[in-house]
């Protein structure tokens, strides 16, 4: 089967669920790519029935930025005009790649027009697509024939930021970007450590990430809203000052239960 897009993840010692989402796809006729930052490699890259996923990756941490690179390279030689880029954490289901193949039927110039597209499980589904300033890269629809006038990944950003670091020169280079919301079972929180709590007898769910994480994440979004006011990209600059102070508050938050939590002050 044709598809306009192929599957591609970056992986980091994967869990088992991955592999099933992966046999899925493959079993549905679309082309799956994975670039393994796993020590040594994954384990069970050999099994039946992912031999046909095209694996890459030198038995090395090289981080995400070069393994989204060599992916999105692999995929455009092999003749494709899309790459569909998920987590090795992003839940999706058996009509999920189906439903984003109708997406781009219907409209056909989102692999011209657009940098990126980013699919959303939340909210209602609307046709039209929504204009944003900065998108995680899981979920994410690349446009590879915009990469040769956008460029790469920067491969200095190790993890934190390099996916909004690449949407500033997307839209530097005049490539908007755009959100699509409510796509059929795609969630990507399902698989990741989200802790939960009552509080003023309402369950609250909360993530604490490693206080360095949080430093690194929060240094590179400083640094990009300075590299956006600097370059005239004023919304762009805005969505990460105001998305730095997002995260604080909500790592503050995050913390704040944690204490009550361990202190047995909520349950």
């Amino acid at each position: 089967m044709n598809h306009a897009f192929a599957l591609c993840v970056v992986t980091y010692r994967p869990e088992e669920h991955l592999k099933d989402r992966l046999l899925m796809a493959i079993e549905q006729g679309y082309s799956v790519y994975v670039f393994d930052n796993t020590p040594g490699g994954c384990n069970w890259m050999h099994l039946a029935g992912l031999k046909s996923a095209k694996w890459l990756g030198n038995g090395e941490n090289v981080g995400l930025g070069k393994g989204l690179n060599q992916l999105l390279l692999t995929v455009q030689g092999d003749g494709f005009r899309g790459a569909f880029y998920v987590d090795q954490d992003t839940d999706f289901k058996e009509n999920t790649l189906s439903w984003i193949d109708h997406f781009l039927d219907m409209h056909p110039e989102a692999l011209f027009h657009w940098g990126a597209l980013n699919f959303l499980y939340s909210g209602a589904f609307r046709e039209c697509i929504e204009r944003v300033h900065l998108m995680v890269s899981a979920g994410t629809l690349f446009n590879l024939g915009a990469m040769s006038v956008i460029g790469g990944h920067n491969t200095h950003w190790f993890l934190e930021c390099v996916d909004y670091e690449w949407c500033g020169r997307a839209l530097k280079a005049g490539y908007p970007l755009g959100v699509v919301r409510g796509c059929c079972g795609l969630d990507h929180e399902r698989y990741q450590p989200i802790s939960t709590v009552r509080w003023m007898g309402e369950l609250r769910r909360y993530r604490l990430y490693p206080m360095r994480r949080s430093i690194q994440f929060v240094w590179g979004l400083f640094r990009l809203g300075n590299w956006g006011m600097v370059h005239g990209l004023r919304e762009y600059a805005g969505a990460c000052y105001r998305n730095m102070f997002t995260h604080l508050l909500d790592q503050l938050r995050a913390m704040v239960f944690s204490v009550l939590k361990w202190g047995r002050l909520i349950s």
